[in-house]
């Protein structure tokens, strides 16, 4: 069987099942940084991005050629801080709208809005934390986002039980937006240090 790996040809025995038996050796091999597959064709046909997450789904049986590009974990964590900045940025705008709602006594419009600000925060940190524990030092500029944010949503939902709106606006739009603020100026500087502009 070839195989084409990031563009080197390689010719291996035709024993493996799988992609992800044929494909482990090269992943992370010989203490290289490890390494994500972005593309995938048999036999010159590609297969689906979203098949790519489990390598041991992607039968090979008859094929004869597998053409694979990858990138490294790294320059997959430094692209997703660009997710995730637009996650800050929505959520930040959410974050105001809901102190807005609830200043003008619509806590039940607030709620919904401030539901799916929570949403987008949680996939904001997911985003952060990946990265900071693929890119290490040069990440702890975000990695303690949550921790600075999570006092403040306490105090919003004591709050919230209360239903002190005002407080509630206020903690939302003084106290937690402007971490988020900040996320974009932190990205930035980590993707710069990254390589990534």
């Amino acid at each position: 069987m070839q195989l084409r790996f990031d563009g080197d040809v390689k010719q291996v025995e035709a024993g493996c099942v799988d992609a992800e038996q044929l494909l482990a050796p090269f992943l992370l091999d010989q203490g290289s940084a490890a390494r994500v597959v972005v593309r995938l064709a048999l036999d010159g046909e590609e297969v689906p991005g979203e098949h790519l997450s489990d390598l041991s789904q992607i039968a090979l049986v008859d094929a004869e050629e597998v053409e694979v590009d990858t990138v490294s974990v790294r320059e997959v964590a430094l692209q997703g801080l660009a997710s995730a900045n637009d996650y800050a940025e929505q959520v930040g705008k959410a974050l105001r709208g809901t102190a807005d709602q609830l200043r003008s006594d619509r806590p039940e419009v607030a709620s919904e809005q401030f539901a799916d600000a929570v949403d987008g925060l949680l996939v904001l940190f997911f985003a952060l934390d990946a990265a900071a524990s693929h890119l290490g030092a040069v990440a702890e500029p975000v990695a303690g986002i949550a921790a600075r944010v999570q006092p403040w949503l306490d105090a919003v939902l004591e709050a919230h039980e209360g239903s002190d709106w005002v407080r509630v606006a206020d903690y939302l739009e003084y106290e937690i937006v402007p971490v988020l603020d900040d996320v974009p100026d932190l990205i930035s500087g980590i993707r710069s240090a990254g390589g990534l502009a």
